[in-house]
């Protein structure tokens, strides 16, 4: 495969909660940092969540001293939960579309 370099991972760290919430995870190399990949890498994820139907939060962690992360997340839509974890760790949340149960006229 000539041609083709792994410049980064990304996924979800586990399915889905009960509650619907999942975890994003995502590293970039040094070498391919502020190319938008993060951010393109990390919507596709987004949208993939939401499709499912399963998805109704996803959350993400990093460090405010990682700037670029911060960056990433809050370009794809994510906000400071405000809670702070040990190590100066941050929490950052994106709700989804919110699903409502269809009339009861179309349920029968």
């Amino acid at each position: 495969m000539e041609g083709r370099t792994l410049i980064g991972a990304a996924g979800f760290l586990g399915p889905p909660a009960a509650d619907g919430t999942v975890e994003v995870g995502y590293s970039v190399l040094p070498e391919y940092e502020g190319r938008g990949v993060a951010t393109e890498i990390v919507q596709a994820l987004i949208e993939h969540a939401f499709a499912s139907g399963r998805v109704r939060r996803i959350t993400a962690h990093t460090t405010e001293a990682n700037s670029g992360s911060v960056r990433v997340l809050v370009k794809a839509g994510f906000g400071r939960s405000g809670a702070m974890m040990e190590g100066g760790v941050v929490e950052f949340v994106l709700d989804g579309p919110q699903r409502h149960a269809p009339p009861e006229s179309v349920r029968r």
